[in-house]
């Protein structure tokens, strides 16, 4: 919140002796001249926070609040006023929760952080509606979006470990076709860009065993299929910001450790001569806390070398 909560633009009207913003040629002609009191109707632009965003917030905190029985939550007295004084302070309806996650201020990298705490007051809410109360004898359940929570997980790895040099970007737009009937926008799970040299790589996260195996097909037509996509619009699209796309890869859970990089790691398109380079990465599962920490470790290692190719 720190930030600020989401807002968008609203127009809004009013009628006095001044003009605030720009006058209401329709209302000036349909009403204000037919009036003797020499007032104008003007319109004018104005930020407000987004209704849905608020109230499902406040919802879920309500509901934080009155299961706390431990005290555990942190201190929220700013955020718990500006909510209950801005929120409707109704009970969200259950079309609002579900869709919430789809708000277009989502976009905007401005309020990206808000996608998370999001997340979780969606599920925090919808058990409600499936439990009734929320509540029951063998404790409340909670619905988990497996592939969000890999992706939150392997954002919170590269941002902490790979330094400040790199930005790690969740919420890059790549507008298709803007403009005709078919255009669309599409966003790479992460874009991670050098603040120094402006080089450019793309990744995608897939929530899929990954056993580098060839028989079992590990590598999904449809995921090599998007995540080059992505690299075919970077590539043409960055050099007018002076920038330049190096790579593109995809990153998977796994239970084996990862071959050597000559069998992970390919020109693009496997073309000899490609300036881009592609490569298969994953997070190898651990026994225990130590064991994944290690993983992890190699991960960011493995990462860091293909970044610096």
């Amino acid at each position: 919140s720190g930030t600020g909560f989401p807002q968008r633009y609203n127009t809004l009207r009013e009628r006095g002796y001044s003009i605030r913003g720009e006058l209401d040629l329709n209302a000036y002609v349909n009403d204000d001249l037919t009036r003797f009191d020499k007032k104008l109707t003007s319109q004018y632009p104005e930020r407000v926070p987004i209704r849905n965003v608020l109230d499902v917030l406040y919802a879920a905190l309500r509901k934080c609040k009155a299961t706390d029985q431990n005290h555990i939550l942190p201190e929220l007295r700013s955020i718990d006023r500006f909510l209950s004084e801005n929120a409707s302070r109704k009970k969200p309806a259950a079309h609002t929760v579900r869709h919430i996650l789809q708000e277009p201020c989502l976009h905007n990298s401005l309020y990206a952080g808000f996608r998370q705490p999001l997340q979780f007051a969606q599920m925090l809410l919808q058990s409600e509606d499936l439990m009734g109360t929320g509540e029951s004898s063998n404790g409340c359940s909670y619905l988990m979006d497996a592939s969000f929570l890999w992706e939150t997980y392997l954002y919170e790895l590269m941002h902490r470990h790979l330094g400040s040099e790199w930005e790690v970007n969740v919420q890059y737009r790549i507008p298709i076709y803007v403009g005709s009937f078919f255009g669309t926008h599409n966003y790479p799970d992460f874009v991670l860009t050098n603040t120094r040299t402006g080089d450019v790589y793309v990744l995608d996260a897939k929530f899929k065993k990954m056993r580098y195996d060839a028989a079992h097909h590990d590598v999904d037509l449809g995921d090599l299929r998007q995540v080059h996509t992505y690299a075919c619009y970077l590539a043409h699209a960055l050099p007018k910001k002076g920038q330049r796309l190096r790579g593109a890869g995809l990153i998977y859970p796994s239970q084996t450790s990862r071959p050597a990089p000559d069998e992970c790691e390919f020109p693009l398109f496997g073309i000899s001569d490609a300036q881009i380079r592609f490569g298969i990465f994953s997070v190898q599962d651990g026994a225990n806390d130590d064991e994944l920490k290690e993983h992890e470790k190699a991960f960011i290692e493995q990462l860091r070398q293909f970044l610096q190719v």
